[in-house]
């Protein structure tokens, strides 16, 4: 268990499958008494509030709700919102499941902070099948974030007022991606190819080579290699089968 000393951290939203996640894993780690949880839905924290656990309510949809939601906090872990004002926080771990990225500055994931009154690290946490199995992710990020509070001199931090990428060992082509839902459903599956016009009202992500970057990084946090994608999708279709046999049986 690590002690932050006076340093409080917070996780907003601390729900959903990315911020619950983290937040659970961050229970393990850190005194509950320094951790505050905020939550459109604040009633559904009550195992959290009762180890001791902050819990406070905000929603992105109401702003008069955020105005005090970050009083206090030394450490924010902001999981993928486009635009928020956050005043007097120390440092912010800001994480997004949109897109890769090639970490640099203009990746349709979100743009990194410029000339800040924090310092940040944004987190790009993995695409497509390493958004599904979700708690890898989590447990990475309060590793990274544990590793960060744990140091003496955090100017020695790898990631200080920078962008790291979260991602599985190799890139998985289109065709690679049909084979193995192919494998695993046992039906036929086909490329569509799509006109340019079509192509353009999609979202801008293999043009850009979004798609198609890896690091090692999310491997050296969880000190194991991820799961790879054909294990995701096998484990999501035996877990829907399962559900559709117990929809049946009862």
């Amino acid at each position: 268990m690590v002690n932050f000393d006076d340093d409080r951290s917070a996780f907003f939203p601390a729900s959903g499958g990315l911020g619950a996640s983290i937040a659970n894993h961050r229970l393990k780690f850190v005194p509950a008494s320094q951790l505050t949880f905020i939550s459109r839905r604040p009633e559904k924290q009550v195992e959290a509030s009762r180890a001791g656990v902050t819990v406070r309510g905000a929603d992105y949809d109401e702003p008069e709700s955020l105005e005090n939601a970050f009083d206090g906090i030394d450490m924010l872990m902001l999981v993928s919102y486009p635009s928020i004002d956050i005043e007097n926080v120390s440092h912010i771990f800001y994480s997004s499941l949109a897109l890769a990225g090639d970490l640099g500055t203009t990746s349709a994931a979100h743009t990194a902070p410029g000339t800040t009154a924090f310092i940040y690290t944004a987190i790009r946490e993995g695409l497509y099948s390493e958004s599904f199995p979700r708690d890898e992710l989590g447990e990475a990020t309060t590793k990274m974030v544990v590793d960060y509070v744990c140091r003496g001199d955090r100017e020695g931090f790898a990631y200080l007022n920078k962008a790291v990428l979260l991602s599985g060992p190799r890139e998985v082509s289109l065709r690679e991606t049909v084979d193995v839902l192919q494998r695993v459903v046992s039906k036929s599956v086909t490329i569509k190819q799509i006109s340019v016009d079509e192509y353009v009202a999609l979202p801008q992500m293999q043009g850009r080579g979004e798609a198609a970057v890896v690091t090692p990084v999310l491997a050296e946090l969880l000190g194991r290699a991820p799961e790879d994608f054909e294990t995701t999708v096998r484990d999501l279709a035996q877990s829907q089968q399962m559900d559709r046999l117990q929809s049946a049986w009862s």
